[in-house]
């Protein structure tokens, strides 16, 4: 007999009982935009490890009239067994949402910690197409189109680990209620969280007690009570009664003065306004249906004034949420890049499956025998080509080490890649927080789980040398390179 557990979210609420959130489309888009309902790399479980945020931070106001159900195989009965690998399904039960709109997309994320709020076991998805680990496997999570079941497995941790809880939130998203445009946003969506508690090896664990009520008070809050959060939501409320007549630069600037106070305990400083990944500059807000996408910064030779181009995914016509397209970008050191940083890009994100391809990626590299780029150039001489006849280094040399794609990186290759590498520390004080070091360290911010190294590895440091203005001294001689 199997296990199952099933809980309203009406009844979760009640018994405390927290877990995961974010709104999802595909798993893939885990770091899209908060416009585009991904997260934008922001999520919360409801465990001690995510300071008991749950998913209401970014899904405001739901209906709770959706149920999460857990089944395990084989069957615990408030107990598991160490080193045993369990088939665990969920289920949301009771979808009311996006039944009518383009995109249909419902969502699951869930962790199973232990006492001491450390991620135990081993989670594994064996259906990528619909699920992924992220975190770097600390969590689990699924999505899909018309989807509301999804089946992964959780091997238990070794003897000696104690009791362990296993978090589980779900989103029945509504499709930013859009019957022609395939959208979402974190606007309108249902939500139900539940959690599992599973003894070692026999039931009779005691459960965690109840955590203390989260402290109101966060940086600009006075501690002494000179803004008492229910004297600043009178404050609020009257700054946001006429916030929908003003445009996107005074939303903005009426949003950070109501965010300087206290703001209510379950909303996280990540999610201002309740859109997760949001910026307190440049917030999109959860009413924006844009979804840009943009293009990697260009600048001409001899010149930090770059450019690029961003496409609204969705194509409404609107510009509300467009990112900047020009900007002065850091003036680091080319020769350090070419001797020092290239190598190592080349080596681990150069892939013409990963970095090395012109669209979708911000960070974009040219690379011997992999992506070329788009120039004119005279044709290798020993490959039998008239060498007074130019051609296409990126359709003649592009996956190949043969001619012009074992050529060397011609000054504008160069060029190109050394611009979207420091584009990364626009508006960074702190290499530490760049995501080049941020999404490619283990332990950093999720990166489709492909982590280069540790913040100790010669590699990270020598990068961060570089983004914080190391300069080699003299001309790189970077010969076939």
């Amino acid at each position: 007999m199997r296990t199952l557990t099933s809980l309203s979210a009406t009844a979760l609420c009640a018994a405390g009982g927290l877990a995961l959130l974010t709104g999802f489309h595909q798993p893939a888009s885990f770091e899209a935009s908060a416009a585009d309902g991904g997260g934008h790399r922001v999520y919360f479980d409801g465990s001690p490890r995510q300071k008991r945020y749950d998913c209401t931070a970014c899904h405001t106001e739901p209906a709770r009239q959706i149920t999460a159900m857990i089944d395990v195989t084989p069957a615990v009965t408030g107990a598991y067994q160490a080193g045993t690998t369990y088939t665990i399904r969920v289920a949301l039960t009771g979808e009311h949402l996006g039944l009518g709109t383009t995109n249909n997309q419902n969502g699951f994320v869930a962790e199973i910690v232990d006492d001491t709020a450390t991620p135990a076991g081993t989670l594994m998805s064996p259906d990528t197409d619909k699920m992924t680990t992220v975190d770097d496997g600390r969590v689990i999570s699924g999505a899909g189109k018309d989807t509301a079941m999804w089946s992964f497995q959780w091997t238990a941790p070794s003897t000696g680990r104690g009791a362990v809880t296993l978090h589980l939130g779900m989103v029945d998203g509504n499709g930013a209620a859009s019957s022609a445009v395939p959208q979402n946003d974190p606007g309108g969506d249902d939500v139900a969280v539940t959690k599992l508690r599973l003894c070692e090896a026999a039931p009779g664990c005691a459960d965690l007690a109840s955590p203390p009520a989260t402290d109101a008070r966060v940086s600009g809050c006075s501690a002494g009570g000179a803004s008492s959060p229910s004297s600043l939501l009178v404050v609020v409320l009257a700054l946001l009664g006429g916030f929908h007549r003003l445009g996107r630069r005074r939303r903005a600037a009426v949003l950070a003065l109501a965010l300087t106070g206290c703001f209510a305990p379950t909303t996280p400083g990540e999610c201002p306004n309740h859109v997760c990944g949001g910026t307190g500059s440049d917030d999109v807000g959860s009413t924006c249906k844009e979804s840009w996408v943009c293009s990697s910064w260009e600048a001409p030779p001899g010149s930090d004034l770059a450019t690029r181009t961003c496409t609204d995914n969705n194509n409404l016509g609107t510009t509300e949420c467009k990112p900047a397209i020009a900007a002065t970008l850091p003036a680091l050191d080319l020769e350090y890049y070419k001797c020092k940083i290239s190598p190592i890009f080349q080596r681990g994100c150069g892939q013409m499956a990963c970095h090395g391809t012109e669209t979708e990626h911000p960070f974009r590299l040219y690379s011997r025998g992999r992506l070329r780029n788009k120039q004119m150039v005279f044709p290798v001489t020993t490959c039998l080509e008239n060498p007074n006849v130019k051609v296409d280094l990126q359709v003649r040399g592009s996956g190949t080490v043969m001619c012009e794609g074992w050529s060397a990186h011609t000054p504008e290759e160069w060029k190109k890649n050394f611009d979207s590498a420091r584009s990364f520390m626009l508006g960074v004080g702190n290499p530490d927080d760049s995501l080049l070091l941020r999404e490619a360290a283990q332990g950093g911010l999720p990166h489709a789980q492909v982590k280069l190294f540790a913040s100790g590895d010669p590699d990270y440091q020598t990068i961060r040398s570089w983004l914080a203005g190391a300069k080699l001294g003299t001309t790189c001689n970077t010969g076939k390179n």
